[in-house]
Formats: C-alpha cells, structure tokens, sequence
C-alpha cells in the first residue's frame, strides 16, 4: 500500500487503495475501515472531474500519517490521522 501511496492521489489510485483496504480489513479492522473510508472521501472529492489544487494539497498532506498508520498500526497513529483529516473535512452535524 506505501508504493501505491507515492503515486498520489487519483481516482484509479484511491479505487485500488480502497480495494487493499477491504483485502487486508480481518488484520486490523479499525484501521483499514479508517482508510476505507477516508480514500473513499477523497474520491468522492473529485466527483468525476478535477480536485482544486489547495484540497489536493491538503489531502496531499495526509500520505505521511497514513504511512505512520501503516507502518505501526496503534491508536495513537490513527488518532493523529483522523484528527488531520477532519481538519481537512469538518465532520457534519
């Protein structure tokens, strides 16, 4: 999953991240359902077109705590990538 990270985000990338998520999801449900429903976000943001840069930027941002996620699966890392990413996208009330 790291490597298809570098690629960035596009709408094929997320797809196929998405689809690992739901592969790997028995090893650490939490954290792959986090993912899952983070890079479907993501993907729901290009809506069948282009992104403005600024959000991409921001979403940009979220490789380094997704790879932290990754690479020590704790609640701490999840917490710090969630937090990040409802910076990004506010939760609604």
């Amino acid at each position: 999953m790291e490597k298809i990270l570098i690629k960035g985000f596009d709408e094929n990338t997320l797809t196929e991240l998405k689809d690992m998520c739901v592969k790997n999801f028995e090893t650490h449900p939490t954290v792959y359902y986090s993912l899952h429903s983070i890079f479907n976000e993501i993907l729901e943001s290009f809506d069948g077109q282009g992104m403005p840069n600024d959000l991409y930027e921001n979403y940009h941002s979220l490789i380094a705590p997704i790879k932290a996620v990754l690479v020590e699966p704790d609640i701490s890392n999840l917490d710090k990538l969630v937090r990040s990413f409802v910076q990004i996208k506010p939760l609604l009330k």
